[in-house]
């Protein structure tokens, strides 16, 4: 997730370091730019940062919660979700406060992702919206 994370940012840098046309203050201006979404992206999904999501679970009374690396846990409704084998996608909350959380096959043991499967699948039994393949 990382490669591709600095791959997309180098891309959007290219044009600020191989165009020459552009004046070097718009130049610097689009890549303090890049640089800036880079760090916020980072700063957001990647496990090496405080605000990246950590656990994910549900308590007893079927609501869903979010834990970031620094301890921060979220209370929240799961709005949308899309579950298949290789990749879960789980959408908390709306409007400016609302997280996408991506989880990957690789990102836990096989057992626990079968489980975070198994439990989106039965959140998602008799409602309307969100995707669910197998």
């Amino acid at each position: 997730m990382l490669v591709a994370i600095l791959l997309v940012h180098a891309a959007a840098a290219a044009p600020a370091l191989l165009l020459h046309s552009l004046g070097p203050g718009w130049r610097l201006l689009w890549l303090a730019a890049v640089l800036t979404e880079l760090v916020l992206t980072l700063r957001r999904h990647h496990s090496g940062f405080s605000g990246a999501p950590g656990l994910i679970g549900r308590d007893g009374s079927g609501s869903w919660w979010l834990k970031d690396g620094a301890g921060r846990r979220w209370q929240g409704e799961l709005r949308d979700r899309l579950v298949h084998p290789g990749l879960c996608v789980l959408r908390f909350g709306r409007g400016p406060g609302a997280r996408t959380v991506v989880v990957p096959a690789d990102a836990c043991s096989p057992e626990q992702h079968r489980r975070l499967r198994a439990a989106l699948l039965e959140h998602g039994a008799g409602e309307h919206g969100g995707q669910a393949s197998q």
